[in-house]
């Protein structure tokens, strides 16, 4: 009993050390390696919310440059604008999401549509000009899509910028839109190029598969312009100061918005590049950080197979010693059993040989007397 005692205690103790130090041991490991791979993990995390960032960053530069080119489109003089195709459209508003009647006017040579509120302004006032050299594709859209019949949309050339939605009165005079409006875009010249007077040979090269709506001459123009300067000439003059001014302001202002876009800009050009520069820093950080955590699985995995096997090689050879005393000692007792058993087999023999011949001694002997 006292042998097997202390095996078990020999055994219990390790046990122990098994737990104590190769589990604990390889826990700490996994400690320092879960904490290696929570840094490359935030690192990521961090890495994505700047690329976000940067994308955003991008798209107010596109939408700012956008909106600078497309003012810089509106024509100051009639005669800036050579009108291709014109008439009622419905534009959805990307901030109401809501349909708005327009007059639209379209110089495919420029590559420029404009939006007015009435067919009676000119193209001087614009409210919107969309440069459609930044778009690429235009195309009919289902009515179930639009929430609105004959309608189609103008695709960006860049994902930053917004999709234009518009619709006709119908569908024949939106195909015709969409087919001028292609053709356009597809159209190959310079932008930059102030294009010639109109001639009928220049209008017919520039004619579409439908036909063109109904353009003024230049006499009409030129009849129109005389009439607004003698307009202006004929004024009262108490109102010429105040319309002055308002033109001023209306300079001013365009000038100053031009201004602030132009720093709007710049600054989201040196925002972005800032923001590119901290993206490549975190992703060498992040490239090392992954080697970092690769390099610690590898050890850990190589120290566990290592400490695991010599913990169990200990522990299994303390289970067979443990044993093995645990057999020879039974073996012993098992030994020690027999023999004991077999003594006292013959001391039982031994015994009941002398009783029978007690026994026929002391018959004879009564035999003997009774004779």
């Amino acid at each position: 009993q006292a042998a097997m005692a202390l095996g078990v205690q020999r055994l219990a103790t390790q046990y122990d050390r098994c737990v104590s130090g190769g589990v604990h041991q390889l826990q700490g490991q996994a400690t320092i390696v879960a904490n290696k791979y929570k840094s490359f993990c935030n690192k990521t995390v961090e890495l994505r919310r700047r690329k976000a960032q940067l994308q955003l960053m991008v798209r107010q530069r596109e939408l700012s440059d956008l909106r600078s080119l497309e003012r810089t489109l509106i024509p100051t003089k009639p005669r800036d604008f050579t009108c291709t195709l014109e008439g009622n459209l419905y534009r959805l508003s990307n901030t109401t999401n809501l349909w708005w009647d327009c007059y639209a006017r379209l110089d495919a040579r420029r590559k420029v549509l404009l939006f007015t509120s009435a067919q009676s302004e000119p193209a001087t006032a614009a409210s919107k000009a969309v440069a459609l050299s930044k778009y690429v594709l235009v195309h009919e859209v289902q009515e179930a899509y639009a929430k609105r019949a004959a309608a189609f949309e103008i695709m960006p050339l860049q994902p930053e910028l917004p999709v234009i939605m518009l619709a006709a009165d119908g569908t024949m005079t939106s195909r015709k839109w969409v087919c001028a409006l292609q053709q356009a875009i597809d159209d190959d010249d310079d932008d930059a190029t102030t294009p010639p007077q109109p001639t009928p040979a220049a209008d017919a090269s520039f004619s579409f598969s439908p036909p063109p709506m109904p353009r003024h001459t230049g006499a009409d123009e030129q009849g129109s312009y005389a009439a607004s300067i003698l307009s202006a000439a004929t004024a009262p003059t108490t109102f010429k100061p105040i319309v002055e001014k308002i033109e001023q302001f209306v300079d001013y202002s365009t000038a100053k918005i031009d201004e602030l876009d132009r720093r709007f800009s710049g600054t989201m050009s040196e925002q972005a590049s800032r923001t590119e520069q901290l993206i490549s820093q975190l992703s060498r950080e992040k490239s090392v950080l992954a080697q970092v955590v690769v390099q610690a699985l590898d050890e850990f995995e190589a120290q566990m197979g290592r400490v695991l096997a010599d913990e169990l090689l200990a522990l299994a050879e303390a289970q067979h010693s443990f044993h093995a005393d645990t057999a020879a000692q039974m073996q012993t007792l098992c030994v020690t059993l027999r023999s004991i058993g077999a003594s006292s087999a013959n001391a039982a023999s031994d015994k009941r040989s002398d009783w029978t011949g007690a026994d026929g001694h002391n018959a004879n002997a009564n035999a003997n007397a009774n004779a």
